[in-house]
């Protein structure tokens, strides 16, 4: 017995060492100029299947209002915010969550942000609101915005 919980203890040492460090988030450089924008962009949320017996149960499918706060950097305002709408845009034509819950949520905010590198801002603020849920509209709107199927 005391050797199966030392080859655990150690296997569990070997693992914690060979975990990378985590990404760091984009940072302004201390001191510049800054200037403050939000914009409100759609992203689509999958409708996920359930029942009366899986927690949480089932929802439809949903466009949402994403509001992104953004700090850019003074000298480039209006070019870094265009690209950064852009890329937002391009990364999130699809929630990355499928249930409201915290933890994917932070997900979502990490992604954001980390997404941003290299466009002169950084991510300052974001929320979301529900916009419809009507089965037509966002069946019309995944289309329009060539919605990837879901994988498997």
């Amino acid at each position: 017995m005391m050797k199966i919980t030392a080859l655990l203890g150690l296997s569990a040492l070997v693992l914690a060492a060979c975990a990378s460090e985590p990404t760091p988030m984009p940072t302004l450089p201390e001191g510049v100029a800054t200037k403050d924008f939000s914009f409100v962009d759609d992203s689509y949320l999958r409708g996920v299947n359930g029942s009366r017996n899986t927690t949480p149960r089932g929802r439809p499918a949903a466009i949402l209002d994403v509001t992104y706060g953004l700090k850019c950097t003074a000298d480039d305002a209006e070019a870094g915010l265009s690209r950064a709408k852009k890329v937002l845009d391009d990364k999130f034509v699809v929630a990355p969550f499928y249930f409201q819950n915290p933890r994917e949520r932070g997900a979502w905010n990490r992604s954001a942000a980390l997404a941003l590198g290299g466009t002169g801002c950084i991510l300052n603020g974001f929320s979301f609101t529900t916009r419809t849920t009507d089965p037509v509209e966002t069946g019309m709107w995944a289309i329009r915005n060539q919605v990837p199927p879901a994988k498997s």
